[in-house]
């Protein structure tokens, strides 16, 4: 009877601590999810920044000033992005796994393919902004 009851015990407690690891395991994996989606978010966003403020910086410094950002082939996580420039309302769009962010542009003078691409991208003030990849 002993050894039965012994048994069933250790069953109960097996169950009991199996129950346990899947709740931790099922929250853990959330929270990386969680987690990754942030860092895509902040690299899409560091990345618009970063091309927004090179080309406010030429802008400022005035003609004959020069910079260069480099654009990667895809954002953290190995997922594809597309930026666009938009002269008109003066502003720049990332936009990856159906979010966008903007950002503003300090002058609407802007030649040259607005739809980046990956790669080097030269910034060139030359009467206006000038962008060649």
């Amino acid at each position: 009877m002993k050894k039965a009851q012994s048994t069933v015990e250790a069953m109960i407690v097996f169950a009991v601590l199996l129950i346990l690891f899947t709740s931790i395991f099922a929250y853990t994996t959330l929270v990386e999810k969680d987690v990754w989606r942030t860092r895509e978010t902040i690299y899409a966003r560091d990345l618009c920044d970063s091309v927004g403020w090179s080309i406010n910086q030429v802008y400022q410094a005035g003609e004959g000033a020069s910079s260069f950002v480099y654009l990667p082939e895809t954002l953290y996580g190995n997922i594809d992005y597309n930026i666009t420039i938009y002269p008109e309302p003066q502003i720049i769009e990332i936009v990856w796994l159906e979010k966008r962010y903007l950002i503003s542009l300090l002058t609407p003078e802007i030649l040259g393919n607005l739809q980046l691409q990956p790669g080097r991208l030269n910034i060139t003030n030359n009467g206006g902004i000038f962008l060649d990849q």
